[in-house]
């Protein structure tokens, strides 16, 4: 029995401390220094983790824009690619074209020629050749 009422005693010392434990700390610390050292310690770490979230997010933010650029960049480069196929393709376009219309106003003057001389011959006259 006697073993028993010392563990009740024990375990009521420890839930419940008395101030004659209190009374037997060491000069300069105070009954809370290691919940308070605690405390600062979470505090630090709470802040240091804050600073590798936003570290984190403001990496992460920069590495997209660098590829943002990246693809800007070559996204310009085959626009100018393009332009450049464009003008050559608009060039060639304009030289078809005006190769077409010379020829349909060839067509033209030689039709044309031919109807006046059939109707210079139905009065009786003829153009000299060319």
């Amino acid at each position: 029995a006697p073993e028993h009422q010392q563990r009740v005693s024990f375990v009521w010392f420890i839930f419940f401390p008395c101030n004659f434990f209190m009374s037997k700390l060491p000069s300069g610390f105070s009954s809370g220094a290691n919940v308070q050292r605690a405390a600062r310690l979470a505090d630090n770490f709470a802040a240091a983790d804050v600073g590798i979230k936003e570290t984190f997010k403001l990496s992460a933010t920069a590495k997209w824009h660098e590829q943002q650029c990246v693809r800007t960049l070559s996204k310009s480069i085959v626009r100018s690619r393009d332009k450049s196929e464009i003008t050559t393709e608009q060039q060639c376009a304009a030289k078809e074209m005006l190769a077409r219309r010379s020829q349909r106003l060839k067509e033209l003057y030689d039709a044309e020629y031919r109807q006046f001389q059939i109707e210079l011959a139905e009065m009786g006259l003829v153009l000299e050749d060319r």
